[in-house]
């Protein structure tokens, strides 16, 4: 039977594996082995704690109910700004996959043909509703973003202001992530995050297994996302 322990020495070992560039293949193929490398290997590892992973999944989700009430405020206030976006839920929260603690909400605010003049614009209202501005992010491309912040009974509101046609694979993987995976899996990789992070934190040895294994989990389910900065990056 395995155990976290070997499950975190697992996962480590193949995040340095699956990205040698000694490989030499194509980054779309790359992204197709991490997905059967982490659907074929690493979920199956956790399926023997699944009957204490679908009772920590049901806590989770009492949990989460405090946030769900700050999300639905927080998406009020987004929605009336003059310029128009498409808000999207980016976190665990809204993939149902968060952990019990976690305080934060990540959201997307993709609007097209973004200008200078629009982004001000939306820097300027959203301050007046509580957010500060934090920095720019991302090289050019689809991961390029505006981030501001706000906190609501000390749950962080994270929102990102990307240009929607860059933006898409990125829409599309939250999208993927929060409707067509199952829910046994949801479950399994949730508690996986869970055990991984304590890991993480209480063990020097597995200090990165928790990095680990979200890195390789996104970039499973990239595989089937088309044009995502991702897949460029994978070759750097």
């Amino acid at each position: 039977m395995p155990t976290i322990e070997m499950i975190a020495k697992e996962v480590t070992r193949n995040t340095t594996q699956l990205h040698k560039r000694s490989l030499k293949i194509t980054p779309e193929e790359r992204l197709k082995r991490i997905n059967k490398y982490f659907f074929k290997t690493v979920v199956p590892m956790l399926e023997e704690f699944y009957p204490e992973a679908k009772k920590y999944y049901v806590k989770r989700e009492k949990a989460s109910r405090k946030l769900g009430k700050i999300k639905t405020k927080s998406v009020g206030e987004i929605d009336k700004l003059s310029v128009k976006g498409d808000l999207r839920q980016a976190s665990s929260y809204s993939a149902k996959m968060d952990l019990i603690g976690d305080t934060d909400l990540d959201m997307i605010y993709a609007v097209k043909n973004l200008t200078e003049e629009k982004l001000l614009t939306i820097a300027t209202e959203l301050g007046k509703i509580g957010f500060k501005y934090i920095e720019r992010r991302g090289a050019e491309g689809p991961n390029k973003r505006w981030m501001f912040n706000k906190y609501i009974n000390n749950v962080e509101i994270d929102l990102g202001v990307r240009d929607y046609n860059l933006a898409l694979p990125v829409l599309n993987l939250h999208k993927k992530i929060d409707n067509k995976l199952e829910k046994r899996d949801k479950e399994l990789i949730t508690f996986g995050k869970y055990k991984l992070k304590n890991l993480s934190k209480t063990n020097p040895k597995f200090r990165t297994a928790y990095a680990d294994f979200k890195y390789l989990f996104y970039q499973a389910m990239f595989s089937s996302v088309k044009n995502s900065y991702m897949m460029r990056e994978l070759n750097n």
